[in-house]
């Protein structure tokens, strides 16, 4: 399913920099940053 139709250009554009900058990460780099932002427990 795809919700990027009922997001703002700004919330699309913002989750796509999300994206890559997580895609950049190493494993390890990607879980600390997840338990900084309160995702993972």
């Amino acid at each position: 399913m795809d919700q990027s139709a009922k997001l703002s250009l700004e919330q699309r554009f913002s989750l796509r920099s999300f994206e890559t900058q997580v895609s950049r990460m190493t494993l390890e780099q990607a879980q600390d940053f997840l338990i900084r932002l309160g995702v993972v427990a």
